[in-house]
């Protein structure tokens, strides 16, 4: 609140300058008073600052504010208090003191939130658990993540001074994409491709906007003229000159460029000048960087990367789920959960293409692989929206994932990535780096569960919706929820589906070929079959072989009874050895729902005599009959 000029006065002058009479010294100290002394108009900032020296300042000067806060105090006694402390003649009395900790507190406060600005987001993670969280709040606040977004924060700002700021990143493949926009180009003739990098990666509004690279401006003459025509153009208020920082003597051009700007200050006019000034990634903590110098009005701030405009990741909200995992910010996890699906689901189709190119059908199956890429990308976009109860196939699997990452690959995932920069072995900036990580392993995951959801044709079976019954449809749908998932450690390994997944050969028989008829036929018969063979080899558990079916026990408590003395089986015979729980308790849940099951489709074939038929025709080799 306090007039530069005041602290360039002599110091005998002081006491003048806040005389009582003051018109200024009277809005501060009202506004000063009204702050700390009634919470009902009270920054956040001063709540903060109030409740802490409550906290954890000595208790005199806890004492000593107690009655500042309940109005116990007259105001011409705390304005006569805080007159002394400005004035430089302290009296020493306790709310002197507990005012002179309070500004203290407000400076420290207001400079470290203005400093944190220039704090790169690896080093934000790195050192989370040593920081205040309301400080990490504060940082993913502010803009770090998108210079399209910064740039438009800065010219939002509501100011009729001059605008200036040095906006600190890192080099990387959308710097160098930037176009050179000249403030005397006339706007018709930028071709589209311009057009549509500068508003994709710069401002919406490409009319408001002068671009140029410091490297074009090879002489003292062309920056004054560039800066110049900006300053006298009246309708591009936002100046944007990109800096290579590897480039020798950048350093005292980038001095020479803003000394130009302060020269030209008087007739901004709440014009924006903003110096991009970008370095190598795996350079920027090795070397020595600009110094962040805030005179002349210079505002800092470091961006992560310039960015591309994906709204199917937000950077920011990623890395702050990161630095939230010790739990501070976790209250609300289905709203982190609904995001992160949110975002996967809009990434969805943008690596369908990828999976179109793999291995994922039969040569004779009826979704086929015959088809050209085209048709395989149709066919999988259509698939992704077929309806399984609440939801479709697509929901399911970016749901699937969004848990996966929220459970322990994000955070992993930023911890890798923020190593990498502070050793200087990454050429990916933090969100680039986790942006790479995610698409990769998405691939990877959707393309595995495909696979083993293909086996045996299984996909035929919501490819003809009109022979398929709701219930059919919201077994598959339990089956794909909980079908078995490669570890995302192991995802993120594998570049190619073919070196995660095969389809597994059909079987032998004859009527191998008809279609399916039961859902994930391959994986849960297959457990079924290892389970009574475990069965049939135990003859203390001869009463749940097949043979009693007959005598009133029902189909779902002999499947109970042989699956708990097949668990028994591998606890005596494996030890410690890592046991497939998820296609265990998917058997069990899937025979629950056929236990369970009333409903039948025309011709009345219920879910178990799917089973039963396709087990026939394919396993046994006889065609099923009525």
């Amino acid at each position: 609140h306090l007039d530069n000029r005041l602290w360039n006065a002599q110091n005998e002058a002081k006491v003048d300058a806040f005389d009582s009479s003051s018109e200024l010294i009277d809005v501060i100290l009202s506004d000063f008073l009204e702050q700390f002394t009634s919470f009902r108009n009270a920054s956040k900032h001063t709540r903060h600052i109030v409740r802490m020296a409550l906290e954890v300042l000595p208790l005199g000067i806890a004492d000593a504010l107690e009655p500042i806060i309940s109005q116990k105090i007259a105001g011409p006694r705390l304005r006569d208090s805080l007159q002394s402390i400005v004035s430089d003649t302290p009296n020493g009395t306790p709310i002197v003191e507990t005012f002179a900790v309070l500004i203290q507190m407000a400076i420290t406060r207001a400079a470290t939130f203005r400093l944190v600005r220039l704090a790169t987001p690896e080093s934000i993670f790195s050192k989370r658990h040593a920081l205040p969280p309301e400080l990490v709040d504060e940082y993913f606040q502010q803009e770090h993540f998108s210079l399209k977004r910064v740039l438009r924060d800065l010219s939002s700002e509501q100011s009729a001074s001059a605008r200036l700021h040095v906006i600190h990143t890192r080099s990387d493949q959308f710097i160098h994409t930037i176009p050179s926009l000249p403030a005397d180009r006339a706007m018709a003739s930028e071709d589209s491709e311009t057009v549509d990098c500068v508003q994709r990666l710069v401002h919406e509004q490409i009319h408001c906007c002068v671009i140029e690279h410091l490297s074009r401006l090879r002489s003292e003459a062309s920056v004054r003229g560039a800066v110049q025509t900006w300053v006298q153009h009246e309708t591009r208020n936002l100046f944007l000159l990109l800096v290579d920082m590897s480039h020798q003597f950048a350093l005292d051009r980038t001095n020479f460029v803003r000394m130009v700007v302060e020269q030209n200050g008087s007739e901004l006019h709440g014009k924006t000048f903003a110096l991009l000034l970008h370095y190598s990634p795996s350079s920027y903590h090795q070397s020595q960087c600009y110094p962040a110098l805030f005179l002349g009005g210079w505002e800092h701030l470091f961006l992560d990367s310039v960015g591309n405009d994906v709204s199917a990741f937000n950077a920011d909200r990623f890395v702050a789920l990161a630095c939230y995992d010790t739990g501070e910010k976790r209250d609300d996890i289905e709203a982190n959960r609904e995001f992160v699906h949110e975002s996967i689901k809009t990434l969805l189709p943008r690596v369908l293409p990828h999976i179109a190119s793999q291995k994922l059908f039969y040569r004779d199956q009826d979704m086929g692989q015959n088809g050209s890429f085209y048709h395989r990308r149709g066919m999988l976009g259509r698939l992704m929206n077929v309806t399984l109860g609440d939801s479709t196939i697509g929901g399911i699997l970016c749901g699937r994932f969004a848990d996966m990452w929220l459970e322990n690959a994000l955070l992993n995932t930023t911890r890798s990535a923020a190593e990498a920069l502070l050793r200087g072995t990454t050429q990916l900036s933090l969100s680039m780096s986790i942006h790479s990580v995610l698409v990769q392993s998405f691939q990877a995951f959707l393309a595995t569960n495909l696979v083993d959801a293909n086996q045996w044709m299984n996909l035929d079976l919501v490819n003809q919706l009109s022979a398929t019954t709701p219930d059919v449809l919201l077994l598959f749908g339990l089956c794909l929820r909980e079908l078995p998932a490669l570890p995302f450690e192991e995802l993120i390994l594998q570049r190619k589906q073919s070196s995660v997944a095969r389809l597994l050969p059909l079987p032998a028989s004859r009527y191998a070929s008809a279609k399916p008829q039961f859902p994930f036929f391959s994986l849960i018969s297959g457990y079924f079959d290892e389970l009574v063979e475990t069965v049939l080899e135990r003859q203390a558990y001869e009463r749940t072989t097949t043979s009693h079916l007959g005598n009133g026990v029902s189909v779902d408590e002999c499947m109970y009874a042989a699956m708990d003395a097949m668990e028994e089986e591998v606890e005596e015979y494996q030890g410690n050895e890592v046991i497939d729980h998820g296609r265990r308790n998917l058997a069990k849940r899937v025979a629950q729902f056929v236990a369970r099951s009333s409903c039948t489709e025309t011709g009345h074939v219920t879910l178990f005599e799917r089973y039963l038929n396709q087990y026939l025709e394919w396993k046994v080799g006889c065609k099923a009959g009525r």
